[in-house]
């Protein structure tokens, strides 16, 4: 019996209930037992075995799958058996950071944490929530954010960014109002605090009395008396993770980058976050290459190669031809293997609407020399991709 501790169904009563691999009995097939529409239920030869932990998170998120599961209680208390999401008194779930992002458009997203962060402790109602919000991790935030921000505005996300790019991450409600291009403090600070109770609503923490110190602590006026709002360094952390925050970068290509960013009509007047971005998105590096990362799994997005040294960071719509938000779209990206990314890039090879790989008449070996067939295809495929997808097509003459 082997148990993923990766991925994890919560049941109401505090039971934590890990998937594990069995092999049953009547068949000998092993792997996770999945209870699903089209194989029915774990017993008498039926079910679904996979021993691919990935599938599983999809299929209990995506397809309604029940899994075979089981907790660590010791004696009487352990519990084993066929779980459902939302059924049987297990109404959420929790996955390991490398794997969130197979729950992007699930209906319930995760928990940000195997432990209860809501645990009882001293004092007034209000302290216990700063107290709560004090001890959030980066990864407490890493998973507030992915469920959150498809609801946040995008002056609400500026302002976030901005604010972590600060010096020392920080600003007063002024500086945060001039970066979601606000004209006083006073718009900013509802917006910032209503970004802050999403954060709040989903890390289950409620009794402030400004939601904005979910985010950040409030600090010393400045020079001028304008109150100071600090950042707090695990969601500081969680953007630099996530690839939202972006710090100069080294290496071949930087100075030509710089020197085209800086000559396109398009960068005048842009902020120096903003023109940071672009630099780094330009040579395939910084948050944009974090960001595709993460949407891919860290692997390619055709032969599922993860040598992050031969991955490339590639635009499926031209720089030229793309605006500054579409050349920051992480949907404009796709994650290649060097050797796949140098066709795509010359277009020699395109991908259909559906993920199809498409070519140019090239010869079955030559593709095979590089992992291709004309079988291949983008392991998957989101909607916001196709619009690029298409635009490539169109510049190379597929269409």
């Amino acid at each position: 019996m082997a148990i993923d501790k990766r991925f994890a169904l919560l049941a109401d009563n505090g039971d934590v209930l890990y998937p594990y691999q069995k092999r049953q009995q009547s068949t000998g097939r092993y792997g996770f037992a999945a209870t699903t529409p089209e194989h029915g239920h774990d017993r008498h030869s039926g079910g679904h075995y996979t021993t691919d932990i990935r599938e599983v998170i999809r299929g209990v998120l995506f397809q309604g799958w029940g899994i075979r599961a089981k907790s660590e209680a010791a004696g009487s208390r352990a519990r084993d058996g066929t779980f459902k999401l939302g059924e049987r008194a297990v109404p959420g779930y929790w996955i390991a950071p490398e794997f969130r992002h197979l729950a992007v458009g699930a209906a319930l997203q995760p928990r940000a944490t195997l432990t209860e962060i809501n645990a009882p402790s001293g004092g007034r109602a209000q302290e216990k929530a700063s107290r709560r919000a004090s001890a959030l991790t980066a990864e407490d935030f890493v998973a507030a954010f992915e469920a959150v921000s498809p609801r946040a505005t995008d002056r609400q996300l500026m302002m976030l960014f901005g604010h972590a790019a600060a010096k020392d991450a920080m600003l007063s409600m002024l500086g945060i109002a001039t970066l979601g291009e606000y004209d006083d403090y006073s718009a900013a600070n509802i917006q910032y605090g209503k970004l802050g109770r999403l954060f709040a609503d989903h890390l289950h923490i409620g009794d402030l009395d400004n939601f904005t110190e979910v985010l950040a602590e409030p600090g010393n006026p400045d020079a001028n008396g304008h109150w100071q709002w600090k950042l707090r360094p695990a969601l500081v952390a969680a953007l630099h993770e996530l690839g939202h925050v972006d710090s100069p970068c080294t290496g071949p290509g930087l100075a030509e980058a710089m020197a085209e960013v800086a000559a396109d009509p398009q960068s005048q007047g842009i902020s120096e976050t903003t023109r940071t971005a672009l630099v780094n998105a330009r040579i395939g590096q910084g948050g944009y290459r974090k960001r595709l990362l993460r949407l891919w799994g860290g692997q390619c997005a055709v032969s599922a190669c993860s040598i992050p040294s031969v991955l490339v960071a590639s635009h499926a719509k031209s720089w030229a031809s793309s605006s500054n938000a579409e050349r920051l779209d992480v949907y404009n990206g796709l994650v290649l293997a060097a050797s796949i990314d140098r066709l795509f890039d010359a277009g020699l090879i395109a991908f259909g609407d559906d993920g199809q790989l498409l070519h140019k008449a090239l010869p079955c070996p030559e593709l095979r020399a590089v992992g291709l067939g004309d079988d291949s295809r983008l392991r998957f495929i989101h909607e916001p991709h196709k619009a690029y997808l298409s635009a490539h097509r169109r510049q190379h003459g597929y269409e």
